[in-house]
């Protein structure tokens, strides 16, 4: 009886995983388009990632899911999708809620997700050297990248200024407004200096 029940517990497991895997495969079918040879050459990439990773098939799909709701293109599915998978197994930026925060932040500084290996590891670097967290660093650059877009600032630059801002004890929300108000006033300024001369 034990060995029966453990077999079915076992069995149950298996449809289970199976079942997740498909949901989270419709998803990424339904944000991306992918279909035909283009969705198996990407399930084997993901299958490739599964052995590399502590992570499973349906985890990253739903990372793969989250950057298709983002708009990343299917060239870069796959690459973004390892790159997320690797700052889950190295940062506390996980899961799908880290990759919209990453894409997002990529879109508004305008440099796009063919950046995102560049970016991350300036986050990791930053991360290890600061008193602050991957993820804290992330949301206050994410509150900084919208109140500096307009000035065509980096993402390497906002992850800096977000980095020195949580160090300093600043606010996500209030720190963003604030170096937003901050480059206003340098651009009024330097446009009524050049205006003057």
């Amino acid at each position: 009886l034990g060995t029966a029940l453990a077999g079915a517990f076992g069995l149950g497991k298996i449809v289970k995983a199976a079942a997740d895997y498909e949901t989270a495969l419709v998803g990424v079918v339904k944000t991306t388009g992918l279909a035909g040879k283009e969705l198996a050459v990407f399930e084997a990439e993901m299958s490739g990632f599964v052995k590399t990773f502590a992570i499973s098939k349906s985890e990253l799909l739903g990372l793969a899911e989250a950057a298709g709701q983002l708009g990343v293109e299917t060239k870069d599915l796959a690459k973004f999708t390892k790159i997320m998978a690797e700052m889950g197994v190295a940062t506390d930026v996980v899961g799908a809620e880290g990759a919209k925060s990453i894409a997002r932040l990529l879109a508004v500084t305008k440099e796009g997700i063919g950046e995102a290996d560049r970016f991350t590891s300036a986050l990791v670097d930053l991360g290890n050297s600061a008193k602050a967290s991957e993820s804290e660093i992330l949301h206050m650059a994410t509150m900084m990248g919208q109140a500096t877009a307009v000035f065509g600032v980096t993402g390497a630059d906002v992850l800096g200024i977000s980095t020195a801002m949580k160090e300093l004890g600043g606010r996500a929300e209030s720190a963003g407004s604030s170096v937003g108000r901050a480059m206003i006033a340098i651009s009024t300024c330097l446009l009524y200096t050049s205006d003057a001369a």
